[in-house]
């Protein structure tokens, strides 16, 4: 990715005896995924992989289970479920998943990626095997594992270390007593696998934004990834957020835009004595509860942790107003803090300064 970010993985065992592999986190594919083959020669990927005849409790997937997806018949020559995730092939099967020494899923079902796939597949981080789902589907690891309840914190840095926790016990309930904002979990049909909260307002400054009606959806959706490094509003909204900030930041240099040519809001502060910054605040459901975003959540630093260097706005735009979702909450804006998926209390929390 580009320089100041770096992917995050937690290592898990699949099979039996377990097979310890490092997992990238994502929060609405609906199933996980395991390169179960090495890669090929040449290919753009390390050699971490599954190996299923290694594992006694190794099993396919049948065609008619209602873990498979697939409209494949079990009278087929291959009754064998086949992956449906675009541009990957594989086939979906079932193994024992250790997410610590305590605490194990058994049966759990994911998708055996032939590591030879191509195009543009979803990707694992670098240095990852696959990637662990933590959506709402019923094959997750959270709907497995966790009980209704699982939180994450995604460190700033490789100097800190963050978490990934599972489950009521592995979320303790002090911890709640240090919420800073809590949004509503809404039913948003076109993104059943996500976690969807409502996004009442963007305000910078201590001035909310006149977002325009063409740039919410029906439930102002908004959704948070752990995939994606950036925040994305729709282009409506985001073209309003920019041109506020930048009237707010006009006393200093611009720099050429950042972050792989997302980012188009930069500045340089090199030499500056000091930089006066408006923050963003988010304001979540009708109960209009506030998240405030730290300088280092909202800017993408070309040197990290070096503040007065080039720094873009780490917010860009939605290829379209008609998007689903009226924003997608990226790692950057999401780093440092407890992010708790309450799903039977039907809410996130969130707690700065957590890891």
């Amino acid at each position: 990715g580009a320089p100041g970010f770096h992917d995050y993985t937690v290592v898990v065992g699949y099979g039996t005896p377990a097979q310890q592999l490092p997992m990238g986190l994502t929060t609405g594919l609906g199933v996980s995924l395991v390169r179960c083959t090495p890669c090929g020669a040449g290919a753009p990927c390390d050699d971490l992989a599954f190996d299923p005849s290694r594992s006694y409790t190794f099993a396919p997937v049948p065609c008619g289970s209602p873990d498979c997806r697939s409209n494949c018949s079990s009278s087929a020559s291959a009754s064998w479920c086949p992956l449906t995730v675009p541009f990957l092939e594989g086939a979906v099967v079932r193994d024992v998943l250790t997410f610590t020494p305590s605490a194990s899923v058994h049966d759990f079902t994911f998708g055996c990626v032939e590591g030879s796939s191509g195009g543009p597949a979803i990707t694992p981080p670098s240095g990852a095997a696959g990637l662990l789902d933590l959506s709402r589907d019923s094959r997750s690891l959270a709907s497995r594992l966790a009980g209704g309840t699982f939180s994450y914190c995604l460190p700033r840095s490789t100097t800190s270390h963050g978490f990934l926790a599972m489950g009521d016990d592995d979320v303790p309930q002090n911890r709640r007593g240090r919420v800073t904002a809590v949004a509503p979990l809404v039913d948003c049909p076109a993104l059943r696998n996500h976690y969807v909260v409502e996004l009442a307002a963007v305000n910078l400054g201590g001035r909310d934004l006149p977002i325009p009606p063409a740039a919410a959806s029906a439930t102002n959706a908004t959704v948070l990834d752990t995939a994606i490094s950036y925040t994305y509003l729709k282009p409506s909204a985001y073209a309003l957020l920019r041109d506020a900030f930048r009237r707010d930041m006009a006393r200093y240099p611009a720099a050429p835009a950042g972050g792989g040519g997302d980012l188009d809001t930069c500045y340089n502060f090199t030499g500056q004595p000091e930089v006066a910054l408006p923050l963003i605040n988010l304001r979540f459901g009708i109960s209009g509860e506030i998240l405030l975003l730290a300088p280092e959540q909202m800017l993408y630093q070309t040197e990290p942790n070096n503040f007065f260097s080039v720094a873009c706005l780490a917010f860009a735009a939605l290829p379209s107003d008609d998007a689903p979702v009226s924003m997608v909450m990226g790692t950057l804006a999401q780093s440092s803090m407890e992010v708790v998926h309450d799903v039977d209390g039907g809410k996130i929390a969130f707690i700065p300064g957590s890891c």
